[in-house]
C-alpha cells in the first residue's frame, strides 16, 4: 500500500514520495529509487550486485537479493543483510506516513545490519530465539574517550600453522592502527592469547589510558576474570594480567563472531613466511569492506 495505490482507492489525494515529495511512490521508488535511499544503498551493495542493483524489475531485483549466496562480511550473508534493510526501510516509512516521525537512513541501516547479525548468529548457534541479552556489536558501549581493541587467532586445520590479528579504533569507529603476525604452530588459545599480548602492548605504547577489549574466545574472558588468574599455570596469562595494573582503564568482554570480523581477516592475512610483525598505520585493502560495514553499527 505504497501512496499510488493508496490514491487508488480513495485513502489518500497526494501519489507523491512523503520522503523526497518528488516522484510517484511506487513500490520500487518505496524501497530502492527514491534518492534519499540510494545513496545508502550504494553505500553497502556488494561490488558484484552494483551493475544491475537499480535496474533490474522490482520482481528480478527482489529475487536476485534474496537467493544470493555473496557474503555482505566474512560470515554475514548477504540475503539477511538485504532483507532486514528492506524492513526497516518499509517500517520507517510506516512511521513517516501515519506518526509523522521517522529515523535517519543511517539508523535504518543501523538496525538492519544488526538484525542481521542476530539472525545470523542464531542460525549458526542453533539457537535462533533463545537470546535473553542484546548481542553486543561494536563500540556499542563505548563512552567518550575509550578506543576499541578487537583482537583474533586462527589455526589452518590442515597445516597447524596460527596467525593472529588486531586493530585499534576510535569511539566514532575510525582505524587507529592493525596489526598481523604468523605464530607458528600453536593451538587456538594460545594464538588468541598472543593477539591480545600484543594488542595491549601496542595499545600501550600509542598512549591509550581508555580501553575497551572485545574478543569472541570466551575462554580468554574467563581465564583473565577468574580470581587466581596471578597463578595461572599459563605465563602468557600472567603476564597479560599484568597490564591491568598499570595506569590506564581496561574492559575485556565477549563480542560474537560477526562482530569481530576485522580481527579475523587481519589474522587471515598475515605472511606465514616471516615471524615478523605486519604493523599498518592505515587499513589494508582487504579490511576497507569490513571498516565501512562496521561504521555503520558506530551510534549515532
Amino acid at each position: 500500500m505504497t501512496n499510488l495505490e493508496r490514491c487508488k482507492r480513495k485513502l489518500t489525494d497526494d501519489s507523491y514520495c512523503p520522503l523526497c515529495n518528488r516522484e510517484v511512490e511506487t513500490i520500487n521508488h518505496t524501497l530502492r529509487d527514491c534518492v534519499y535511499l540510494r545513496q545508502y544503498w550504494r553505500r553497502i551493495v556488494p561490488q558484484a550486485h552494483l551493475n544491475t542493483f537499480f535496474s533490474s524489475s522490482v520482481q528480478g531485483w527482489l529475487r536476485q537479493n534474496l537467493y544470493s549466496n555473496i557474503l555482505f562480511r566474512a560470515n554475514l550473508p548477504w540475503k539477511l543483510v538485504f532483507s532486514s534493510i528492506l524492513w526497516h526501510t518499509w517500517k520507517n516509512r510506516n512511521d513517516v506516513i501515519f506518526t509523522g516521525s521517522s529515523l535517519t537512513f543511517e539508523q535504518v541501516l543501523s538496525r538492519g545490519i544488526a538484525w542481521a547479525n542476530y539472525y545470523n548468529d542464531g542460525w549458526m548457534t542453533g539457537a535462533l530465539g533463545t537470546h535473553s541479552t542484546p548481542i553486543p556489536t561494536p563500540w556499542s558501549n563505548l563512552e567518550p574517550g575509550c578506543f576499541c581493541l578487537n583482537i583474533d587467532g586462527a589455526v589452518s586445520l590442515n597445516s597447524g600453522k596460527a596467525t593472529i590479528g588486531g586493530l585499534l579504533r576510535d569511539t566514532a569507529g575510525n582505524f587507529v592502527f592493525g596489526f598481523s603476525k604468523f605464530t607458528g604452530c600453536v593451538n587456538s588459545l594460545h594464538a588468541e592469547l598472543r593477539s591480545l599480548y600484543i594488542g595491549l602492548q601496542l595499545a600501550w605504547d600509542y598512549g591509550i589510558d581508555y580501553l575497551q577489549v572485545q574478543t569472541d574466545c570466551k575462554q580468554i574472558t574467563q581465564l583473565l576474570s577468574a580470581p587466581n588468574v596471578e597463578s595461572s599455570p599459563i605465563p602468557l596469562v600472567r603476564n597479560i594480567r599484568k597490564f591491568w595494573s598499570r595506569a590506564w582503564s581496561i574492559n575485556l568482554i565477549w563480542t560474537p563472531r560477526s562482530g569481530n570480523m576485522a580481527a579475523d581477516k587481519l589474522a587471515r592475512i598475515a605472511n606465514c613466511s616471516s615471524f615478523d610483525l605486519s604493523f599498518y598505520s592505515s587499513p589494508p585493502t582487504e579490511l576497507r569492506d569490513i571498516l565501512s560495514s562496521d561504521a555503520l553499527l558506530v551510534p549515532m
